[in-house]
């Protein structure tokens, strides 16, 4: 059955989700955005269906862990490079699940989410991987994030490539404004690497710090 309207998909996710509640969903938001502008009435209003285009978003989107492509128009849509990487995380998946003794239940506790079915939907292609999602699933899996999806990775920028498992590529005042946005006292010999930063609004800032985590963390 089509699920046609954003209310619709909202209440879907937050049935997926583990039947969170109204309150559970503005306090989701608010730890993403502290500034996002959202309150119970705002978002009982996006729920019921009596606001039909928030400017929340995307945020709500991080929130309820979906897509927010699909969030916002009336079907699923993911890009070539997105159904690409569900294929590449398919086939992992079943290549290593065995071994690492993986459920999908057991998968969405370590990577923070509160429902196997987040799990399944990224794994079938059902709501669009992002880097967040990449990075816990190269985790879980034990693989290069490059593994699942090289493109969508390489949207922090080229300079990504540079830092894989350099960990003297980027200092810590970087790494810091990077996952923190304490931009004070930031040097980096590499220019380029620091004006490339700077070009990337702060999801995307936030994602790349998270990424450099992941490639120079000790195995």
């Amino acid at each position: 059955m089509e699920i046609s309207t954003l209310s619709e998909r909202v209440k879907q996710r937050m049935i997926e989700l583990g039947n969170l509640s109204e309150e559970d969903v503005v306090k989701r938001m608010k730890e993403i955005d502290p500034d996002v502008r959202i309150s119970q009435p705002s978002f009982h209003k996006i729920k019921t269906g009596e606001t039909l285009n928030p400017g929340c978003i995307l945020v709500l989107s991080q929130a309820l862990e979906c897509d927010g492509l699909w969030l916002s128009k009336n079907k699923r849509v993911l890009s070539a490079k997105q159904k690409a990487a569900a294929v590449n995380l398919r086939r992992i998946w079943d290549a290593k699940k065995k071994g690492l003794n993986l459920t999908q239940e057991s998968a969405a506790n370590t990577c923070g989410w509160l429902s196997q079915g987040t799990v399944n939907q990224y794994l079938n292609a059902k709501i669009g991987l992002n880097v967040d999602a990449i990075l816990k699933f190269a985790a879980l899996l034990s693989v290069s994030p490059y593994e699942i999806s090289h493109e969508i990775i390489s949207e922090l920028g080229d300079f990504t490539i540079k830092i894989q498992g350099q960990k003297d590529v980027v200092n810590e005042p970087v790494r810091e404004y990077l996952l923190h946005g304490q931009d004070r006292a930031v040097q980096s010999e590499d220019g380029k690497i620091l004006a490339k930063i700077n070009s990337l609004d702060d999801r995307k800032r936030k994602e790349l710090g998270r990424f450099i985590d992941f490639m120079i963390q000790d195995k």
